[in-house]
C-alpha cells in the first residue's frame, strides 16, 4: 500500500528538511511526498527542487501566487 504525505508550506524552509527527512525514513518504502508551496519568498523552492532531484518519490508543486 502506497503512503502519501502532503506537506503544505509557506516560507517554511527552516523545517522542510526535517519534515521531508522524516517521511523518507518511514519503514514502508512505497511512499510519495508532495510538497505544496504557497509561493514562498524564502529558500523553499531551491530546497524542494534539489530534493526532487535526489529522490523520485518527492513531488513539488508551487502556486504562482500566494493564496
Amino acid at each position: 500500500m502506497r503512503l502519501s504525505f502532503v506537506l503544505p508550506s509557506y516560507n517554511s524552509s527552516a523545517w522542510l528538511a526535517q519534515a521531508v527527512g522524516s517521511c523518507l525514513e518511514q519503514t514502508n518504502r512505497d511512499i510519495e511526498i508532495i510538497a505544496v508551496d504557497d509561493n514562498s519568498s524564502d529558500s523553499t523552492q531551491d530546497y524542494m527542487l534539489w530534493q526532487v532531484k535526489q529522490d523520485k518519490r518527492v513531488k513539488y508543486i508551487r502556486n504562482e501566487v500566494n493564496k
